[in-house]
């Protein structure tokens, strides 16, 4: 197993709980890439956590103030989650977890 993407798009405590999934995945497969998708709040707790690869960020706050402000387009939502997902979705993942098991990231794993 040599790719693997983690979703843990909840809040910070939700966030800090996958920490153990991390390490039960990197003693698992030491060798494995494992990258996080998560949300923009959890990017301080990242710095310090351990077992992953790299962090792909998310903001799911910015998504929803333009989707929710009549003055925008919801093409700049959809812009927003290009930028993020098209890394993702170039790459082949072994396996893809969803830590956060809600709407969101459920179709954020369709997508990828």
């Amino acid at each position: 197993m040599n790719n693997i993407l983690v979703l843990s798009l909840g809040n910070q405590k939700d966030f800090i709980a996958s920490s153990q999934l991390l390490a039960s995945l990197r003693a698992e497969y030491p060798k494995a890439q494992i990258d996080v998708l998560t949300s923009e709040k959890n990017r301080p707790i990242s710095e310090i956590m351990n077992n992953v690869t790299q962090f792909h960020y998310f903001n799911l706050d910015l998504i929803n103030n333009i989707i929710e402000n009549p003055l925008y387009s919801d093409a700049f939502a959809l812009n927003h989650y290009t930028e993020v997902l098209y890394p993702l979705c170039n790459q082949s993942w072994d396996k893809i977890i969803n830590y956060s098991n809600d709407n969101t990231s459920a179709y954020l794993m369709s997508a990828i």
